[in-house]
């Protein structure tokens, strides 16, 4: 109200969530051990989760089990009982013994995503990335594929698996681990999805993601990636800059990553 007042052109902001704090939606994600990754991104994606809701819950109980999580989010309210038109949508039929649970607006989906973001990071940070890394600039184009599949496989997808998803997953890889990482920046003719630099070892990567409809799609789109970076020149302000200048191409179909390799520059 306050902000209207100041501004009658004011628009809605997720106040609650600066104002709150979130870190139960935090230690929820993390919980490996209740596998829970694919309910949340039921949820996340518009989708509903079926819980038995249990009222009477003790402090000590609250993370003892999947059950009494999805009853402290929803008596908490960070989910809420699905409408009819949401059964509908989610393709069920009501359950006298449980309840399905929705999102209920997109500012509590804002800190759910913004939840699972910060869980991905720190699992990146407490991973040993070492065999990934040494893939990716060795240019083993199996095995990086595998170790990114696997990561994919663990992580829990939040854009209904469209490019942007991907760029995201792939960036956060390289975030803390001592590289200068860009991404959709200008460069050459046009804009580069993701440049790694490691300007430790004078080299530097050009990576270019592909979302694919089919699993079939997934090597001719890892290789369409490669060849738009030579056409477009993404490489270009880095040739003269380091030694070695690499170019990966990555094309994403659900949990699975196909990456093809090219060196462009090694002196």
């Amino acid at each position: 109200m306050n902000d209207l007042c100041d501004d009658p052109q004011a628009k809605p902001q997720a106040y609650w969530n600066n104002t709150s704090g979130n870190a139960i939606v935090r230690s929820f994600i993390g919980r490996t051990d209740l596998n829970i990754g694919e309910k949340f991104e039921a949820l996340i994606n518009g989708g509903c989760v079926a819980a038995k809701i249990v009222e009477s819950l003790t402090y000590d109980s609250l993370h003892s089990s999947e059950e009494n999580l999805w009853s402290l989010l929803y008596l908490t309210g960070y989910l809420t009982k699905a409408t009819e038109e949401q059964l509908a949508a989610c393709g069920r039929v009501e359950d006298g013994e449980k309840t399905f649970l929705v999102i209920p607006n997109k500012e509590v989906r804002k800190i759910f995503t913004e939840s699972i973001a910060s869980w991905f990071t720190d699992t990146m940070l407490e991973m040993d990335r070492r065999p990934l890394f040494e893939s990716f600039w060795n240019g083993d184009a199996d095995k990086l594929s595998r170790l990114v599949s696997r990561i994919l496989l663990n992580t829990i997808s939040y854009h209904d698996y469209k490019e942007d998803f991907y760029h995201a997953v792939l960036t956060g890889i390289f975030v803390g681990a001592g590289y200068a990482v860009t991404s959709n920046r200008e460069s050459g003719r046009s804009r580069a999805d993701i440049i790694v630099k490691d300007q430790r070892n004078s080299r530097s990567a050009v990576i270019e993601v592909k979302h694919a409809s089919a699993s079939a799609e997934l090597i001719p789109l890892a290789e369409a990636a490669l060849q738009q970076i030579d056409e477009k020149e993404y490489d270009t302000p880095l040739r003269d800059n380091y030694e070695t200048v690499i170019h990966w191409g990555m094309a994403c179909f659900e949990k699975r990553c196909i990456a093809k390799f090219k060196m462009a520059v090694s002196q």
